[in-house]
């Protein structure tokens, strides 16, 4: 899926969409991310959104849970 694609994804939609890339990422050698890295993440993906012009909270929000 393309990022433009989802920009245009419902709450609904992201909610299980980023469920699963996040529960999908690994370190190179196959061991989880800490819980500090995974923040990074998800929050630098919640700052991609704003930037195109799409105000959406992954933490706050309890649609995304």
């Amino acid at each position: 899926m393309l990022a433009n694609d989802l920009m245009l994804q419902s709450g609904y939609n992201l909610n299980i969409l980023l469920s699963h890339f996040v529960l999908s990422l690994r370190r190179k050698d196959g061991h989880e991310y800490t819980s500090g890295t995974l923040f990074s993440i998800i929050t630098s993906r919640q700052k991609y959104f704003e930037i195109n012009g799409r105000h959406i909270s992954f933490l706050n929000d309890p649609n995304f849970n």
